[in-house]
């Protein structure tokens, strides 16, 4: 029989370090934020409304200032150096004229010009010793093509240009840490990763949009010991605020990322730990509709054995992740609920857990809160 070559190099790893003890592992979530809500350029009813609701988002995509907050945000990784990162929202804004024009016009017109960042080049760029283990790719707007190249025209200030956008789910490793994605069967493949087979959809002029969602499975080991890794973001809870019975999109998203890790072997003796924005909180409750009752992602995790790791720190913090105002300017906080987790499919002995990113000392130079999710951090100790 042959032997993939994940299983080869984990098998190696493996028979060296089988009677290592499991020892500590440091994980966190973090979810980059866009920048923007894409609501209005969704619902926009023709295509003035569409261009005008696009320039808007790319605006304010740029007044976030993902450089000064993506410089904050990789701060947070290097203070407490986890051995593997789930990131969301790692979104790249390219941007292309589609007639010659002088600086200032078009793509580099200053109202839009700062929105054209790659937020993974960003977070890198400022970090040191993190390599990135997996990737998943969502929304990826090269999938419009409406006027015979990717990517959904537009104009600025009377002049035309081409949008493209990439939203990623990334894994993040350090260096003295052996991962890799682990590539497994599903119907819709991603990078190194799966799309789910539920997603949101919009149909807009400037042609249909589909909002993917998704996850990606590493395989790694700590001080000898084997661990499965996956990070996802599952989708919002009212994708579609006309429709009561939208929440059943994640309630599908994650029982097919359940059914997934249920039947993708792992070695014996690896912890699996899940860990992202799954868009459901603790006081989610299920509700009936024509597809049946629908389970919320919080409750499907709690109901099929996985542990919220922070329901195992000390002391009775809420937690709250979510949500900063859309400008990530508001001057306090404004979290109200808790859907950024770690989820562990075995019950740890011991959790270490904060919420980073929350507190006003937290804010960037010109005052932003680094992202409108705060970040969670976990040591776990099985």
């Amino acid at each position: 029989m042959t032997v993939p070559r994940t299983l080869g190099l984990m098998s190696l790893l493996f028979a060296t370090s089988a009677f290592a003890g499991q020892g500590d592992i440091r994980v966190m979530t973090q979810n980059q934020y866009l920048g923007a809500d894409l609501t209005p350029v969704v619902a926009a009813p023709d295509a003035a409304s569409f261009n005008d609701a696009l320039v808007d988002v790319m605006t304010k995509v740029a007044e976030s200032n993902l450089p000064e907050r993506a410089e904050a945000l990789a701060g947070q990784i290097e203070d407490r150096q986890p051995h593997l990162a789930s990131l969301q929202e790692v979104f790249s804004y390219t941007c292309t004229d589609l007639a010659p024009v002088p600086e200032g016009y078009g793509c580099t017109d200053p109202q839009i010009a700062g929105a054209f960042n790659d937020h993974l080049a960003e977070t890198l760029a400022n970090l040191d010793g993190y390599n990135v283990a997996g990737t998943v790719v969502n929304l990826d707007t090269s999938v419009v093509n409406v006027i015979g190249i990717p990517g959904i025209p537009f104009y600025i200030n009377g002049v035309p240009a081409l949008l493209n956008v990439i939203d990623r789910d990334v894994v993040l490793s350090r260096d003295d840490v052996f991962a890799q994605a682990t590539p497994i069967p599903c119907a819709r493949p991603s990078a190194d990763g799966c799309n789910y087979q539920a997603v949101a959809s919009a149909n807009t002029p400037a042609g249909p949009l589909a909002f993917e969602r998704g996850f990606v499975i590493v395989d790694a080991f700590v001080d000898g010991s084997p661990y499965r890794f996956v990070a996802t973001h599952l989708e919002t809870r009212y994708p579609d605020p006309t429709n009561p019975y939208s929440p059943a999109i994640q309630a599908f998203q994650a029982q097919e990322l359940l059914a997934t890790l249920a039947a993708v072997p792992s070695y014996p003796g690896t912890e699996l730990i899940v860990a992202g924005d799954f868009n459901s909180a603790d006081v989610d409750t299920p509700m009936n509709s024509p597809y049946g009752l629908i389970v919320p992602p919080y409750m499907q995790f709690a109901y099929s054995g996985y542990a919220d790791a922070w329901d195992f720190r000390p002391g009775n913090s809420k937690g709250y992740t979510c949500c900063q105002a859309e400008d990530v300017a508001n001057p306090t906080s404004e979290a109200y609920e808790r859907i950024d987790q770690i989820w562990t499919a075995s019950a740890p002995s011991r959790v270490k857990a904060n919420v980073i990113g929350y507190d006003e000392e937290d804010q960037t130079a010109s005052g932003l809160w680094p992202s409108d999710h705060a970040t969670v951090y976990a040591e776990i100790t099985y």
